[in-house]
């Protein structure tokens, strides 16, 4: 029913965090399963900043920063805020490939 699909809609709304251009959101269990994960946040959306220009694309799913495993798109983006200078971001694509990227976080993020 249409009603059905606004609800998920506002759910995973709820769901997401934006940080520096990047808006990650807590994945389901399935797509856990399809990239056989325990744990990560997937890339919804990616504009430009130090995330895209580090190699991060939309659906990548972050698994660990800096050797910590997260969680949840709030608490993935609570541990980058915390966080200056180079990261370390461990995860999958869509596609399954492993990869780990280093995220130069620029110090005067204060701001935003």
């Amino acid at each position: 029913s249409e009603d059905g699909g606004t609800k998920v809609e506002m759910a995973q709304k709820s769901n997401t965090e934006t940080y520096l251009g990047m808006t990650l959101a807590t994945t389901s269990r399935e797509e856990r399963l399809k990239l056989n994960l325990k744990n990560g946040v997937r890339v919804s959306n990616i504009s430009k900043g130090v995330f895209k220009d580090a190699g991060i694309e939309s659906d990548f799913v972050i698994t660990q920063i800096n050797n910590e495993p997260v969680y949840s798109a709030q608490g993935a983006i609570a541990a980058l805020k915390s966080l200056k200078g180079a990261v370390a971001i461990e995860g999958k694509t869509g596609a399954g490939v492993e990869k780990i990227l280093a995220v130069k976080i620029p110090a005067n993020t204060d701001s935003e």
